[in-house]
């Protein structure tokens, strides 16, 4: 897959107007260009999404370096591939650019054909990156997280909220009585209740922080960053509620479909260092363990 058109942003740090019109001749007509001609108009711009960096290593206001490293310091950031430009063939300038985390390294005057080349190489190289990556997150059946990325996201927000001493919480939910969906009806049925579920839960959660993942088999898990027990537990009431009426739109369904139901176990805690995100997740599973076994449809209030 490539980078066609406008469908890739590539931010030009430069400040030489030859070098501006030369980059615009090349490139203006094939992809969005944002253009800062500062330091400071750079790390204003990449508050907004770019794929590609074409960065002058010598600007008035800043040291193309310093850009690099502010780069790498924000997360997400290093992973844009950065393309550096200077009049300048120091081999000490090449080393230090790449070891600030240039991708690669190009001179002044522009080759058209050689610039052209490495531009849409690194664009395809990032796109099959992310494609990569978001199928390695992604659950199949449902299209919704998978576990791998519930535990990424986990890690994250463990050290996010206890750095911001506020709550995290998560819920567990499970399909109740599942196995005689599968065996009333048969898997392909089954499937279509657990993908139905998956967006029952995507679907009826409003803050973007919030975390849907499939944990395994007909079993989900909900992160909710900042929500204290409480309001943890509205939201799972909420869910429960709504998963009673999955089946009354469903196409295929019929004399033989059980109602849908759900139970959930909920946890809270406010992360510190003597605790880990493994406790939190023991919670949640003793308290759907607990619903469980008062007969499921319920949600569970912790015992201490």
């Amino acid at each position: 897959m490539t980078y066609d058109h406008m469908d890739a942003t590539i931010l030009v740090i430069e400040d030489d107007p030859a070098s501006l019109r030369a980059i615009t001749g090349i490139f203006g007509q094939s992809y969005n260009l944002l253009i800062a001609t500062s330091g400071r108009d750079a790390i204003k711009l990449l508050q907004q999404p770019v794929d590609l960096i074409l960065l002058d290593l010598y600007l008035e206001d800043m040291r193309g370096i310093d850009i690099l490293e502010h780069l790498r310091a924000v997360g997400e950031l290093g992973e844009v591939p950065v393309i550096c430009v200077t009049g300048s063939d120091s081999t000490a300038d090449v080393e230090a650019a790449f070891k600030a985390g240039a991708t690669d390294y190009m001179l002044k005057p522009y080759n058209q054909v050689i610039l052209r080349s490495k531009v849409k190489t690194f664009l395809d190289l990032k796109r099959k990156t992310e494609l990569l990556k978001a199928e390695s997150f992604t659950d199949h059946l449902t299209n919704i997280a998978n576990r791998r990325m519930f535990q990424r996201q986990l890690d994250l927000e463990w050290r996010r909220m206890a750095r911001d001493a506020k709550p995290l919480s998560m819920m567990l939910v499970d399909m109740d009585h599942f196995k005689s969906i599968n065996d009333t009806l048969g898997h392909q049925a089954g499937d279509e209740c657990i993908k139905r579920v998956a967006g029952l839960l995507q679907n009826n959660l409003q803050r973007a922080s919030d975390l849907v993942a499939r944990f395994g088999g007909d079993e989900f898990v909900i992160l909710l960053p900042g929500s204290d027990l409480g309001e943890t537990l509205l939201v799972a009431e909420g869910l429960r509620r709504k998963a009673e009426h999955t089946c009354s739109d469903c196409p295929d369904s019929g004399p033989q479909c059980q109602t849908v139901t759900i139970t959930l176990g909920c946890a809270s805690v406010v992360p510190h260092v003597q605790s880990s995100p493994e406790e939190l997740i023991a919670e949640a599973d003793r308290q759907l363990y607990a619903a469980k076994e008062e007969g499921g449809r319920n949600c569970v209030r912790p015992l201490h």
